[in-house]
């Protein structure tokens, strides 16, 4: 998952961030979803405008839930996680921004059974 490399940039970047126990606000916050974005728009095809701006909104999406839901700590620890438990942490929070990409590809979810 892309995102990931992109929550461990975050988790090196919070290491600077002061009371790693809060939230980032402000200024910490923009920097930090502006680093996620920056990563996660590296995969994004640039041939295909549609998809490429399809994963900008979802980049975005992305880091705002991720910056808005965890803590500096929270976001640090990513660093050297195992990426099925990153991403266990991850997928819930980014669904929705997942979902509305996955609606703007094209892509279908199989039926349930």
């Amino acid at each position: 998952m892309k995102n990931l490399i992109a929550i461990l940039l975050i988790a090196a970047a919070c290491s600077s961030c002061g009371n790693s126990n809060s939230k980032a606000s402000g200024k910490e916050k923009e920097m930090l979803k502006e680093v996620f974005v920056k990563n996660c728009m590296n995969s994004a095809d640039k041939s295909n405008e549609q998809l490429y701006n399809a994963m900008k909104t979802y980049c975005d999406c992305a880091g705002e839930k991720v910056v808005n839901k965890f803590t500096k700590a929270e976001m640090a620890a990513f660093d050297g996680m195992p990426e099925a438990e990153m991403e266990a942490k991850l997928t819930p929070v980014i669904e929705d921004c997942l979902s509305d990409l996955k609606k703007e590809m094209g892509v279908t979810e199989p039926a349930a059974q």
